[in-house]
């Protein structure tokens, strides 16, 4: 599924569509972000991108992103062109 504002390109990876929606700042959060370092050992999944987000930003879980805001950002490790 594309969003709104996000643009498909060959050889994207999944979640990148859910991190162009959320906007800027936005970067994966737990088991999303856990997957994209190749951790082996994961919880049990819900099947959702999990997506921190600036308390300032206004986004509704949608479909399969699941939106967390907060007032504290942390600074982002990117992961193949993903914060």
């Amino acid at each position: 599924m594309l969003y709104a504002g996000a643009v498909l390109y060959a050889g994207a990876v999944p979640y990148a569509g859910a991190v162009l929606y959320a906007g800027a700042d936005a970067q994966l959060t737990g088991p999303t972000a856990l997957r994209q370092f190749r951790v082996r050992y994961l919880p049990d999944d819900d099947g959702c991108v999990h997506v921190l987000v600036a308390h300032a930003t206004s986004r509704q879980n949608r479909g399969f992103v699941a939106f967390t805001r907060t007032t504290r950002l942390p600074r982002p490790w990117w992961r193949d062109g993903l914060p």
